[in-house]
């Protein structure tokens, strides 16, 4: 089955979506005291348009976008150094298999929940952090 751009952006729209339904439900099911839920952080491969937009798209919906910078490993490192106190951070993106598949496994050694989506040739994924 062949995708064309539009099932890209079709499927950027939804993730957007999710995004937005899963911070209001956090919100919604959180406690009146409890901290608010920091927003997501995209990683993206700037060498694909296609995961350029999505991060685009993503931004507007209040999260940060990460360069993928070619090395999975360091960025995932990078990432989970520089806040080691602070409640673990969501992660989106969308990626080729490799690299979305490394990211799963430090994702799943974290004890985060990995969420994975084939669109075309690229993968499109999220990270959750463990339920409290």
């Amino acid at each position: 089955m062949k995708h064309t751009r539009r099932d890209f952006l079709a499927a950027s729209s939804l993730a957007a979506g999710v995004q937005t339904l899963w911070s209001t439900r956090a919100l919604a099911l959180s406690q009146p005291y409890e901290p608010v839920v920091q927003p997501l952080i995209v990683i993206f491969d700037e060498d694909l348009a296609d995961s350029r937009a999505f991060a685009l798209r993503a931004q507007v919906t209040g999260a940060r976008s990460v360069p993928l910078s070619r090395d999975v490993g360091e960025l995932w490192f990078q990432l989970q150094k520089r806040n080691p106190d602070s409640p673990q951070q969501g992660f989106a993106g969308l990626t080729q298999h490799a690299d979305a598949f490394l990211l799963a496994r430090f994702a799943q050694d974290a004890g985060m929940q990995v969420t994975q989506h084939a669109v075309g040739p690229l993968i499109m994924w999220r990270l959750d952090p463990p339920a409290a």
